[in-house]
């Protein structure tokens, strides 16, 4: 089951990450701070990068979460 869910999971990145790449929508990942937005346009650091941008989307991901009485 969980190798189901693997590779479930990869597809589905691979997927969005064509989508980012037909649309020229620029992937990031790390720890951002959002230091601030002026005439529509925010400013965040992510790791050591400055970025400015129109439009941001912060995606957090998730964890999985054990289930009491199911072990994989």
């Amino acid at each position: 089951m969980i190798q189901r869910k693997d590779a479930i999971v990869s597809r589905l990145t691979m997927g969005i990450g064509l989508l980012f790449k037909k649309n020229k929508v620029k992937y990031l990942c790390g720890l951002a701070t959002l230091e601030h937005a002026r005439d529509e346009i925010w400013q965040l650091r992510v790791n050591d990068q400055q970025i400015r941008a129109r439009n941001v989307v912060i995606a957090t991901g998730s964890q999985p979460r054990q289930l009491p009485g199911v072990t994989h």
